[in-house]
């Protein structure tokens, strides 16, 4: 996805609740963020197609189709989009299929105004890193066995061909790549990746791993870069070369 120099993102917020599509409009306006909003799910996926946001904002229950739904619907069409889900519900299993879907990440309503925008602003703002690689100050590449992540671009490429990961893949692979052999729990995972955003549960780690894997070619019988440590946490195997 391309960021002009001069533009400002554009930001779908997706919600069937007239207070929250105001305040966070005026939230998120204060940023000079383009803010979009639409009541429903097909309002949402109509404006996607029109406005082609830089990230989208979209609550879980809307009252014609999920925001799982629309995130699915999204993902298929560009899988690099950035989605980030709000709910009310502290749903385990809303948060582990959203991820899932490829999910950027999960916002539990109600939710502190200068937490949320903090995290907006880190999400642009990485996006806007991925767009204009060439301001950005250059970190060697992490190479393990024929995986090669670049955190400048944010590009993972296994045995030269691109992964398609969410922001949230890569920073957790690069992270567990950039420490070998060394064993994390999931909640070291959840407060070095997912920090101010303690609403996510371990659950939902377990899930990312889990894509994470799928699209790394590990297998429980054959494992190339992240085993599990039953009951204990995750870990990166070290080069063997």
């Amino acid at each position: 996805m391309h960021m002009p120099k001069s533009h400002h993102p554009i930001i779908l917020l997706i919600d069937d609740d007239p207070q929250i599509l105001k305040t966070v409009q005026e939230v998120l306006s204060l940023d000079l963020y383009q803010v979009h909003t639409a009541a429903n799910g097909q309002e949402g996926i109509q404006a996607y197609e029109t406005l082609k946001p830089d990230l989208v904002l979209c609550d879980v229950m809307l009252p014609d189709i999920l925001g799982l739904d629309i995130c699915r619907t999204i993902k298929q069409k560009n899988p690099c989009q950035l989605f980030v889900f709000m709910t009310s519900l502290g749903d385990e299993t809303d948060q582990v299929v959203g991820l899932e879907l490829g999910a950027d990440d999960y916002l539990v309503k109600p939710f502190k105004i200068k937490t949320f925008r903090a995290k907006i602003h880190s999400l642009l703002r990485r996006l806007k890193q991925i767009s204009a690689p060439s301001q950005q100050i250059h970190s060697p590449p992490i190479i393990q066995n024929n995986l090669r992540i670049d955190t400048s671009s944010y590009k993972a490429c296994l045995s030269g061909q691109e992964l398609s990961l969410t922001h949230k893949e890569f920073e957790v692979l690069a992270w567990l790549a950039a420490h070998p052999g060394q064993l994390f729990t999931r909640q070291q995972l959840l407060e070095q990746l997912w920090q101010e955003d303690l609403d996510v549960n371990d659950r939902a780690v377990d899930a990312l791993i889990r894509r994470l894997r799928e699209k790394l070619g590990d297998s429980v019988s054959e494992v190339q870069f992240i085993e599990t440590v039953r009951g204990m946490g995750y870990r990166f195997k070290q080069n063997q070369l």
